[in-house]
């Protein structure tokens, strides 16, 4: 049996690539018969028309896809069609913590209303989810009616999600004065 030296194996991370528009969904399956995993955050939206519904899922975060590629996947990521490139930090291409893609994983298929939300300091109360699949997350009111929005962000990426949340499913953590 022959084994690998450490010194050749590649440790993989996850990317944040932007992409052309309205190419997302065709680049993840590229990514996918290259063998390269891929993650595409993706909100249903229900669309009316006279005669009926459509369920359609479009990408949560336009122009962009995250791959989970090791350093020498980098040239062949970047040659893919429509691959405009990484994004980018001070240190070169941003990795994406392993909690973040797996927030993202977790709020896509808990709630049904989401939406990506601009990052804004919007002052309101620091809450905690405190029921279902999103337990324990925290974040910002940013409305409340019947049903309050929630703020969360993730700092990597720089962008931030608002999501719907029942009042009665939320702790106060912070009251903002």
């Amino acid at each position: 049996m022959k084994t690998t030296p450490n010194c050749c194996v590649q440790e993989h991370h996850w990317y944040a690539l932007r992409t052309r528009p309205k190419t997302e969904k065709w680049l993840q399956k590229k990514f996918s018969e290259r063998k390269i995993t891929t993650y595409l955050p993706l909100r249903k939206i229900v669309r009316k028309y006279t005669r009926k519904n459509k369920i359609i899922y479009l990408p949560l975060i336009p122009g962009y896809i995250f791959a989970y590629i090791s350093k020498t996947e980098y040239i062949a990521v970047l040659q893919m069609p429509n691959i405009i490139g990484f994004v980018h930090s001070s240190k070169g291409p941003a990795r994406i913590p392993e909690h973040e893609i797996l927030l993202l994983k977790r709020v896509t298929g808990e709630c049904s209303t989401i939406e990506l939300a601009p990052l804004s300091l919007q002052k309101g109360d620091l809450v905690e989810i405190i029921a279902g699949n999103l337990t324990g997350l925290t974040g910002y009111v940013v409305h409340s009616m019947e049903n309050a929005f929630l703020l969360i962000h993730l700092q990597t990426t720089g962008f931030s999600l608002r999501i719907q949340v029942k009042p009665q499913n939320l702790r106060l953590l912070h009251r903002n004065a």
